[in-house]
């Protein structure tokens, strides 16, 4: 069954710690695979993942974001963002939450906390009277394309991610997942 999940709101005072996943999370991820060697990860999530960025983000009246823990005012394990706006156009138009981010650091995966996260998201979308979420996952990222399918997304896009790293930018394809809410 895996260990029980504990979802907390997050707010200012949250952002070192938000910051620190983020790029922990990076770190475990990305690092090593195709072209995402450990000096491209550390320059890009050092600007991504500032304490500074994600005040700002915090700030957003259109962002929620939530620590994830496995025990009641725990260590966390990871973190999810739900935003408005920013949709691609595959859902343009569309009464729709994106979950721009649900990390859990390495060794919390595989313990059913994703999983619990993903229906609390799903949830959330609801109560607010969306009926779909979409997401945005690398292509090369198996792991949590089968994440999503399990979960009953489904591949309705892609959209060309960019970022900049080391002074150069890099561009990955994304698909552009979504599942609906129940409603």
């Amino acid at each position: 069954m895996g260990e029980q999940l504990y979802i907390k709101s997050a707010n200012l005072s949250d952002s070192s710690t938000l910051s620190h996943i983020g790029i922990k999370t990076w770190q475990e991820t990305f690092t090593g695979i195709g072209h995402y060697t450990s000096e491209l990860v550390s320059d890009y999530t050092e600007t991504a993942f500032s304490v500074e960025k994600i005040d700002a983000e915090l700030r957003d009246r259109n962002s929620w974001f939530y620590l994830l823990s496995d025990k009641e005012n725990g260590e966390p394990a990871g973190y999810m963002k739900l935003k408005l706006g920013g949709e691609p156009e595959c859902v343009k138009g569309e009464r729709i939450v994106g979950l721009e981010r649900l990390y859990f650091l390495k060794r919390w995966q595989g313990q059913g906390l994703g999983r619990q996260a993903f229906k609390f998201a799903l949830r959330q979308a609801e109560g607010w009277g969306y009926p779909k979420i979409w997401l945005s996952v690398w292509e090369h990222n198996q792991p949590a394309r089968g994440f999503y399918e399990k979960m009953g997304c489904q591949k309705c896009g892609s959209w060309d991610w960019a970022f900049m790293s080391q002074g150069r930018r890099i561009v990955d394809l994304d698909y552009i997942m979504i599942c609906h809410t129940g409603l």
